[in-house]
């Protein structure tokens, strides 16, 4: 367990699903424990709990240990549902107003995501979300075409520490469509898991909604909690379009590690 020793980064992957993040993690070779209300266990690379992540004091007792860890950082990807474009064409079609949206799916209150930051009380923290959340403060806008990955994937990242944006556009060649993906292919199916470096024999809606490694790594090579997580090698080694938008000034600024180089070591 790697709560056990005390020691060394944790990372607390909340609503973990069955381990996009996760997988990144062990990749960088960073202690890591997931939990979420599904039974992931025999998926998740690396330790796992099943519980209610919005439940504070239940978290508390149950992440006791990790949370002995020297340095606690983090994440959270807690349900989108409300906020996506699929929720928004299902409400018109059938005649959802925000108060039936809110009902059918929970947003950051219902979750206490701030209560579950405020009580774990990490070092840094990330919680990701969907673009149309407009919970997240300040949030750092990243997307696959920034790494030459062949999907788009657009997400957004509220960090505690400061993180440029990293966004290209342009055409993907594999679609993120929601509505598309539930059509796909078993071989659309696998290319897609394939892109996102999780597991070919997942489900179709856990590889859509994996975070891939490029993200993780991508954002943790700017939290001042860790060191020696390099920007990722697809970053480093193509060369960067008009289109791309990784700079200074952009992302969050609500970092309170003004010492960070803003644009990182490679």
């Amino acid at each position: 367990m790697v709560g056990t020793d005390r020691s060394g980064v944790v990372v607390i992957d909340l609503y973990s699903g069955r381990g996009g993040v996760g997988h990144a993690l062990d990749g960088l070779g960073i202690d890591h424990v997931g939990v979420d209300i599904e039974d992931y266990g025999d998926d998740y690379p690396g330790e796992f709990i099943q519980g209610d992540a919005s439940a504070v004091d239940w978290l508390l007792d149950a992440l006791a240990d990790y949370l002995e860890a020297e340095t606690v950082i983090l994440w959270m990807s807690p349900p989108c549902l409300r906020y996506t474009p699929l929720t928004q064409i299902n409400a018109a079609r059938y005649g959802w107003d925000d108060g039936e949206i809110e009902r059918r799916y929970p947003g950051f209150e219902d979750l206490n995501v701030r209560d579950v930051v405020a009580a774990i009380n990490p070092d840094e923290y990330i919680i990701e979300n969907v673009p149309r959340c407009d919970k997240l403060e300040d949030p750092t806008r990243v997307n696959g075409l920034a790494f030459g990955l062949p999907f788009d994937l657009e997400r957004h990242f509220e960090t505690s520490f400061s993180a440029p944006h990293a966004v290209e556009s342009g055409e993907p060649d594999l679609t993120m469509s929601t509505r598309d993906n539930y059509n796909n292919t078993e071989y659309q199916r696998r290319e897609l898991a394939e892109a996102k470096s999780v597991p070919t024999n997942w489900p179709e809606q856990s590889v859509h909604s994996a975070i891939p490694p490029e993200y993780v790594q991508y954002l943790l090579h700017y939290c001042p909690a860790v060191d020696g997580v390099s920007l990722p090698e697809s970053l480093r080694q193509r060369p960067l379009s008009d289109q791309f938008v990784a700079r200074a000034d952009g992302g969050n600024d609500h970092g309170l590690h003004t010492d960070t180089d803003p644009e990182g070591s490679q």
